[in-house]
Formats: C-alpha cells, sequence, structure tokens
C-alpha cells in the first residue's frame, strides 16, 4: 500500500519544479509492479479488517460495560480522532509547493542537479 502511494504521489508531484515525472509513470507499466497497479485490492482489504476490527472492539466494550451504543458520542469522537491528522495532511500539502520557491530560491540552486 505504501509502496502503492509512493510511486501515485510521487508520480503526480509538483513539491520539486526540477522533478522528472516520467521515470515512475514509466515504472508503473512494467510487469514487477503488478503490486503497484493492483492497490485496489490492498484497499478493499484495508476497508474489510478496519471494519471487523471495529466491530469487534465495539462488541467487547459493549459486553464489558452493559451499555447502550450512542452513535451521535461515537461519531463525534471518531470525527474528532480523524480531523486532526486529516487537517494536519491538508496543511501540508497546500504549505509544500511553496517550498519550492522564495525570495532566495535561486541560491539554492548551486546545490541542486539538473532534473
Amino acid at each position: 500500500m505504501v509502496c502503492a502511494h509512493t510511486y501515485f504521489f510521487t508520480a503526480h508531484s509538483f513539491l520539486l519544479k526540477s522533478f522528472n515525472t516520467s521515470v515512475p509513470l514509466q515504472l508503473f507499466h512494467e510487469n514487477r509492479y503488478f503490486f503497484v497497479r493492483a492497490k485496489q485490492l490492498g484497499i478493499d482489504t484495508f476497508m474489510v479488517s478496519s471494519g471487523l476490527l471495529l466491530c469487534y472492539n465495539l462488541i467487547g466494550v459493549l459486553d464489558k460495560s452493559n451499555a447502550k451504543f450512542n452513535y451521535v458520542t461515537y461519531v463525534a469522537k471518531r470525527w474528532l480522532k480523524l480531523s486532526i491528522p486529516l487537517s494536519s495532511a491538508l496543511l501540508l500539502y497546500y504549505l509544500l509547493p511553496l517550498v519550492g520557491s522564495g525570495p532566495v530560491w535561486h541560491e539554492c540552486d548551486q546545490y541542486f542537479q539538473p532534473g
């Protein structure tokens, strides 16, 4: 899964202005990168396993406490747990393209190899 996302996001990256995007796209079509192309199977497996673990943990908590399931509280806790990393990732996505530009960026050109 990590490998598939690495190749996908590297090939479509606009983070560095001198990055050669044709190399990951050429590698993507070779047979040895089958598992990178078949990432949908990994996503389906992840969704099924996360749903099973969620139900297993929920049933365990309800059996121990003899409590009723409060859907609103569950959704609020889940939203809060997921919104912090998501907002951090969106902020990083917004700020990273700004790394390759700026008032003194031309002074760093001597340290980079051309794309």
